[in-house]
This record gives C-alpha cells, structure tokens and sequence, in this order.
C-alpha cells in the first residue's frame, strides 16, 4: 500500500492552474484527495512527484504534499505495526481527521470536547 501523488490534469482551472491529488487504493477501492495545491503543468515534476523550481512557492507546496504524503504513510504503518486490517472507510476517517497523530495534549481536549458536543447533540435530536 503507497499513496500515489500526482497532478490532475485533466480539469484544469481556467488560469491553467491544476490540483495535486493523493491517490490511495486499499483492496481494489481506491480514493482520490485533493491537497489544496494547485500548479502549472510546467511547474510539476512528474518523476519526483512534486513542485519544480519553476513555480515560486515550490518550497511551501512541497511541505503541505510532503505533510500529507506523511499523514497516509504513518495512518498505514500504525495499522501494519498493530496487525489491524485497515480499510478505506477507516484509511478516509483517520486522514481526514485533523488531530490524527496529534499528541499536543490542548489539541486532545479540543478534539474530545468537539466529539463528545456532537454525541450530545445526537442524543437530543433523537
């Protein structure tokens, strides 16, 4: 299991500009996610799978790829360490979870008040 990361060509924005997506394919499913970067077609380097030199900002956008690159390599290595069949489903929540692999113990309360708040609100609808 490897991400794949790679420039969207196919619907660029009217300014030619084009997203970096992630691709992942778990037991034959496969997700696309953008990164919220967008690029040149000139300005990408297909073979290193990043923003060339062209483009200004190569720095940062590499940064927020190489973040995210990161994020799904480590969400797949914690389920391979703990021997957990991981799925898409579970692969798509972990990711897009913003406190995923946070140990900043005020970002753990955040995300347990945000959790438990929704649960509540859940159980007064009901």
């Amino acid at each position: 299991i490897k991400p794949l990361i790679y420039l969207r060509t196919n619907q660029p924005k009217t300014d030619g500009l084009c997203f970096v997506y992630m691709r992942i394919t778990l037991k034959g499913d496969t997700n696309h996610y953008s990164l919220k970067v967008t690029v040149l077609p000139i300005c990408w380097d297909s073979d290193k799978y990043k923003v060339s030199r062209k483009e200004i900002k190569h720095e940062a956008y590499n940064k927020i790829i190489a973040k995210h690159l990161n994020k799904a390599e480590n969400i797949i290595f914690r389920y391979t360490i703990l021997d957990k069949v991981l799925s898409l489903s579970e692969f798509d929540k972990n990711f897009r979870n913003k406190f995923y692999d946070n140990v900043d113990f005020f970002v753990f309360v955040e995300s347990e008040f945000e959790t438990r708040v929704k649960k509540s609100e859940t159980l007064r609808m009901k």
